[in-house]
């Protein structure tokens, strides 16, 4: 579950991100992002903003980091850091409302 703010646009943004459906939620302050072969992704409203680094963040597994980047850019996320390890690469990237998760290649993993 993701805590957002605008439900309209994190459903809107995450969708398109991960590729994913959109079904209601249980109540009209969640939505569901589903996926044919990853976890659900539920998002719910809730009153204040985030603040501090998230405890926990998604990491999403993509074939080409910049054109993931691109579009992230394009949906009105942002581009934190790109971080070269020997053996992978990830860019840890922020949705609209700044919320951390990372683009990872399909050989690595994320911070």
């Amino acid at each position: 579950m993701l805590d957002v703010n605008d439900l309209t646009r994190s459903t809107d943004f995450w969708s398109k991100v991960l590729g994913g459906t959109v079904e209601p939620g249980v109540g009209p302050q969640y939505m569901r992002i589903k996926q044919p072969s990853a976890p659900t992704l539920i998002l719910q409203v809730v009153p204040e903003r985030k603040v501090v680094k998230n405890r926990a963040h998604v990491d999403i597994t993509v074939e080409d980091i910049d054109r993931a980047i691109t579009l992230v850019e394009a949906l009105g996320g942002r581009w934190l850091r790109t971080v070269e390890e020997p053996r992978d690469r990830f860019a840890v990237m922020a949705d609209p409302e700044g919320n951390e998760f990372c683009l990872v290649t399909a050989a690595g993993g994320g911070e």
